[in-house]
Parts: C-alpha cells; structure tokens; sequence
C-alpha cells in the first residue's frame, strides 16, 4: 500500500474493497479542506 499527495497504489487482491476505496477518497476530500500551507504574516500569495 503506497499513500501520497493525489496518489494511491495497492497490489492486486481481494483486499482492494469497496470500503477502501471509499475510506481513500473521504480522506482526500478532507485533505482539500484543509490548508496545506500557512501563509506567513496573513500574506496572501
């Protein structure tokens, strides 16, 4: 199993389900949210 930024990589078998599949994209809907870099001094860049 490889996680990194927009990427998801896993071996071919039956633990590649449904619910993983579902677990990855809420995890990267979250993410988005969520700032990935603090701007220094309130700088809007």
């Amino acid at each position: 199993e490889f996680w990194a930024d927009g990427y998801f990589a896993r071996t071919v078998g039956d633990q590649v389900t449904a619910e993983v599949i579902k677990r990855y994209i809420q995890y990267h809907r979250q993410e988005e949210k969520s700032p990935q870099q603090l701007d220094l001094f309130g700088a809007v860049p």
